[in-house]
């Protein structure tokens, strides 16, 4: 029974942060997820820094035991050391990356809160103190809204807010290969819903 009362104590809880931070739906209240780390563009570059990695120290390790006949030629001494550091440093990355797929560093949501005339950005962060950022804003310091769409074999679309002071504040990061309609259906509700202009850039990236 205790452990049945501890549990809905934690939903309660855990019912009240989201009310706080996540405000009440209502037509003043403008809500929207965010993707984190977890995009294809992320998994297709971890799967490949893993695979090169394994490829890499595999070859330097045959090199020190000349097994096959296809890498004889190939001495252990430069060039083998050098493929199993290029490996190892490739497996090192790839399991950092890992890390920041499982952690989905980046996810979040973006509240526009117009009954407190806020906006409040949640992000999730590394493990630790700041595993969970909030940042707040008032509404009153918006300017603009901006779109920076990136062209090229990694293309990019990042979504700002602009303030008075001049800084510019991501409200949403894709790699994936989203059609700029859409893009454009959600930069439009939401620079209606601030009621204010709209900047599109784009930039190619060679």
């Amino acid at each position: 029974m205790n452990k049945f009362f501890n549990f809905r104590e934690k939903i309660k809880k855990l019912e009240n942060w989201e009310t706080q931070y996540r405000g009440a739906r209502s037509p003043g209240v403008l809500y929207a997820s965010v993707l984190g780390a977890r995009q294809f563009g992320n998994f297709t570059f971890t799967t490949l820094l893993l695979i090169g990695g394994i490829g890499f120290q595999f070859a330097g390790l045959i090199t020190y035991i000349t097994l096959p006949k296809y890498v004889q030629e190939i001495n252990f001494l430069p060039q083998g050391i050098l493929l199993v550091f290029y490996g190892t440093l490739a497996l090192t990355l790839g399991l950092f990356s890992c890390l920041i797929l499982y952690w989905n560093i980046g996810a979040g949501y973006n509240e526009i809160n117009k009954m407190e005339q806020l906006i409040r950005l949640q992000r999730n962060g590394y493990p630790g103190n700041n595993q969970r950022v909030l940042l707040t804003y008032e509404i009153n310091e918006v300017i603009a809204l901006e779109i920076k769409i990136t062209e090229g074999i990694n293309p990019t679309q990042v979504m700002y807010i602009c303030l008075k002071n001049e800084r510019k504040i991501p409200l949403i990061f894709t790699n994936q290969v989203t059609s700029l309609m859409k893009i454009e259906e959600k930069a439009t509700l939401l620079s209606k819903f601030l009621e204010v202009p709209l900047k599109i850039k784009t930039a190619t990236v060679v």
